[in-house]
């Protein structure tokens, strides 16, 4: 199986990563939720601190971001980390998507679906500021964002950005663009159990591509739509056999997909350069709809004075002088009329 799946990376055109936090796990040196008893915080619930509609000026709501920051900023990357931001470098992924918020993946290639916990972001103004900012003050502005950047004070309450429960994950289209161009979708340390994160493998199915899950469980949710598979196995040890078959033989400034060009960079300006055509070619449609609207009144305008003129007699002759008069459209001259 580990020569499949390594053969498999090498020689696809676009392989995507979703991971999820069991591909963390080994870097936490310390775990926040020591403090909580059966997804109870501070005698408060989980499911309600985490909601969207909870008062983030609340004590219980910032010590609990303050922990979880304090946690991530004591941890490092692990070896897993590591060597998918190696795959990256050496192009033997083009992508990767996760559902965690630390950022240990850095910030090439990657889609953030539920944030990233180390920015925040005032709910008044929207200025950004960091993690360390938020350790010392909740409120916008009560000294300097980085200390370097100084902001309008507006006092507003801060808040982490990131997914809180019952929003919207970010950038699931995007997501989704680049899952309809992989061949390969490689799925690292989640049982892809929420929805609608866990439809992006299933729709890249669809589209054509092979499915591979790397996770300590099965992950029965998409379970039928797995090609292939390696369960039970601490996450490390597996990366680390697959990237030993990558390189094997290899230079490693070789190890790299044949003719491959595709990086997620380019897919995403491709992205939005189609998205921008798009808009283009609605706003030419409207001038072009536009053009016919004032020509068509015009031409209606030039019937309706003909139709005046013809029906109304607006001109008469008599005795072969021609002559002008009254009428709702507006005054034409007396043509017989020579003075200045």
């Amino acid at each position: 199986m580990y020569e499949i799946i390594a053969n498999l990376l090498k020689e696809s055109k676009k392989t995507t990563v979703i991971t999820g936090d069991g591909i963390s796990i080994d870097s936490q040196k310390i775990d926040y939720k020591t403090s909580v008893d059966n997804q109870v915080y501070n005698g408060i619930n989980l499911s309600k601190l985490c909601n969207k509609d909870f008062d983030k000026s609340d004590n219980n709501f910032i010590s609990y971001y303050r922990n979880i920051c304090k946690q991530i900023s004591l941890n490092k990357p692990n070896k897993a980390h590591h060597i998918i931001e190696e795959w990256k470098n050496k192009k033997i992924i083009d992508l990767v998507i996760t559902q965690n918020i630390d950022g240990y993946h850095g910030i090439k290639n990657v889609i953030e679906l539920h944030g990233n916990i180390n920015n925040f972001y005032c709910t008044n103004c929207k200025k950004k500021f960091n993690s360390k900012y938020y350790q010392k003050s909740h409120k916008c502005n009560n000294g300097h964002d980085n200390f370097e950047k100084e902001y309008t004070k507006c006092n507003g309450t801060l808040r982490p950005n990131i997914v809180l429960s019952g929003e919207i994950p970010k950038y699931l289209e995007l997501a989704l663009f680049n899952m309809y161009k992989s061949d390969i979708v490689l799925i690292i340390g989640t049982e892809m159990s929420i929805s609608p994160i866990n439809k992006l493998p299933v729709m890249a199915k669809e589209k054509g591509a092979k499915l591979v899950a790397i996770n300590k469980e099965p992950i029965e949710s998409i379970a039928n739509y797995i090609n292939y598979s390696i369960y039970g196995e601490d996450i490390i040890d597996v990366l680390e056999k697959l990237n030993n078959l990558i390189a094997e033989g290899k230079n490693p400034f070789e190890i790299t997909k044949f003719n491959r060009t595709n990086t997620a960079g380019k897919i995403k300006a491709n992205y939005e350069k189609f998205a921008e055509k798009d808009v283009n070619a609605q706003k030419n449609i409207l001038k072009v709809v536009g053009i016919f609207a004032i020509g068509g009144a015009v031409l209606m305008c030039i019937y309706l004075v003909l139709r005046e003129i013809f029906s109304n007699k607006l001109v008469t002759v008599k005795d072969g002088t021609l002559y002008g008069k009254i009428n709702i459209i507006g005054v034409i001259p007396d043509f017989n009329n020579t003075d200045d």
